[in-house]
C-alpha cells in the first residue's frame, strides 16, 4: 500500500513540475517585496497540503482498516454469505459458504448460483428470483443447496441487513440477500 501511494505522489510531482516549467520566465521581473509575500504564501500552502496530506493520509489507512475488519466478518461469519448480481451470477461469496459447497473462489465467482440448487427448488428459484432481488424486504425464499448430486443443507435465501451496491457495466447491481442453514428441512422450495 505505501509504495502505491509513494508511486501515485512522485507522478503527481512529476505532472506538477512539468506544468510549471514553461512559466518560470515570468519571474523575472518580479518586484523583490512581492517575490518575498510569494515566497511566504508558498510556504503557507506548502504547509498547509503536507497537512491534508497527512489527513488523507491518515483516512486511507482508516479505511483500509475498515475494509479489512468487514472482509473478515464477512469471511468468518457463521452463516454463508453470497453476493448475486440480477442474473443470479455470484460477485462475492464468504469463507463459510465456500466450506459448505467445497469449492474455491475460482469456481464460484462469476458462475451461476442456482448450480448449487437441488434440481426439485431450481426453476421455482430462478423464477422468484428476479422479484426477490428487486424487493428483497419481508420476503424468503428456502431452498436445498447440493454440490452435484449430494445432498449439502437446507438453506434459507433472505435479505441481509447491510445492502451491498456496487457499478458495474453501467448499471448498479445490489445484493442484499444472505444464506444459512435452517433447522427444519422445507418442503420443496417456498416464498414468503
Amino acid at each position: 500500500m505505501k509504495n502505491k501511494q509513494e508511486k501515485w505522489f512522485k507522478q503527481l510531482r512529476d505532472l506538477a513540475d512539468k506544468k510549471i516549467e514553461p512559466r518560470s520566465d515570468h519571474v523575472k521581473n518580479i518586484d523583490p517585496a512581492d517575490l518575498t509575500r510569494l515566497i511566504d504564501d508558498i510556504q503557507v500552502f506548502q504547509v498547509e497540503l503536507e497537512l491534508q496530506n497527512e489527513e488523507l493520509r491518515q483516512s486511507i489507512q482508516e479505511l483500509e482498516k475498515s475494509r479489512t475488519r468487514f472482509s473478515r466478518l464477512f469471511d468468518m461469519a457463521p452463516a454463508g454469505y453470497v453476493v448475486l448480481d440480477d442474473t443470479g451470477m455470484i460477485l462475492h461469496v464468504n469463507q463459510t459458504l465456500m466450506d459448505m459447497l467445497g469449492k474455491g473462489p475460482d469456481a464460484l465467482l462469476g458462475k451461476t448460483f442456482s448450480r448449487f440448487i437441488a434440481n426439485e427448488d431450481r426453476n421455482s428459484f430462478l423464477s422468484r428470483f428476479s422479484a426477490f432481488y428487486k424487493h428483497p424486504e419481508d420476503k424468503t425464499i428456502e431452498v436445498r443447496l447440493v454440490n452435484g448430486h449430494r445432498f449439502l443443507c437446507h438453506a434459507g435465501f433472505r435479505e441481509a441487513s447491510f445492502p451491498l451496491k456496487q457499478r458495474r457495466e453501467n448499471r448498479t447491481l445490489t445484493s442484499s440477500a444472505s444464506l444459512s442453514p435452517i433447522s427444519q428441512p422445507p418442503k420443496p422450495l417456498k416464498t414468503t
